[in-house]
């Protein structure tokens, strides 16, 4: 029967190379049909999450929650939101999410940072931040004597109305590797998702607050009703 171009069955060294080939295509067609499957979780997840944001009323929830769904998305073991204070050189807030007790009491007695270094760094710069060793890059400010300096670092600055809210930093994925570009993609996604729910949590909180001052000035003017 014929089998190759001089109508010769292939040779067993040509058929178990040509198996191998297939075996190695038919493995990386696999491999890429695993990326996309997990590429889809994490888009519903992150889809999930901003629904969940969404719900939130208030604002320190909102901002809990931007951090604590960050962590879940790229699995790491710390999370932090850095608010801006008016005049934009500091935080004015910081929230944070998987410490410890010892941690959160360490942090309590210390002050919670600043934005002076590394962390400020991360919200001046248009692109996203991604460090595999905090200690070697040159922005980093130090920690003080007695707390763990973490070493990797994912930051994302977080936009409301075209000026800049915050930063979103992530640190140490469980896995112990360090945070690649899906993880950037799939936070920079959540913090332009965090900047309206901020956003829509604070107008809803203007238009309460001029509500309730309304009701306060309009209560002393009406009559007394008879039951």
């Amino acid at each position: 029967m014929p089998g190759g171009k001089d109508g010769r069955s292939p040779k067993p060294q040509q058929q178990a190379d040509l198996l191998g080939r297939l075996d190695a295509e038919l493995g990386r067609i696999e491999e890429q049909l695993r990326a996309l499957a997990a590429a889809k979780e994490r888009i519903q997840d992150l889809l999930d999450a901003v629904v969940a944001i969404t719900r939130e009323v208030e604002l320190p929830a909102v901002l809990r929650r931007i951090v604590t769904t960050a962590m879940e998305l790229v699995g790491a073991h710390y999370g932090a939101l850095g608010v801006l204070d008016e005049s934009a050189d500091h935080f004015g807030q910081f929230v944070a999410a998987g410490l410890s007790e010892q941690e959160h009491a360490a942090l309590a007695e210390l002050g919670f940072p600043r934005g002076l270094g590394l962390l400020g760094y991360a919200i001046r710069h248009p692109q996203p931040l991604r460090v595999d060793d905090i200690s070697a890059h040159p922005a980093t400010a130090g920690f003080p004597p007695g707390q763990r300096c973490p070493r990797t670092l994912l930051g994302v600055a977080i936009n409301v109305r075209g000026k800049i809210y915050g930063g979103l930093y992530l640190s140490e994925r469980r896995d112990g590797r360090p945070f690649d570009v899906h993880d950037e993609n799939i936070v920079v996604a959540l913090a332009s998702a965090a900047g309206i729910a901020i956003d829509n949590v604070r107008l809803f909180e203007q238009v309460r607050a001029g509500s309730e001052q309304f009701q306060r000035l309009l209560l002393p003017t009406l009559p007394d009703l008879p039951f």
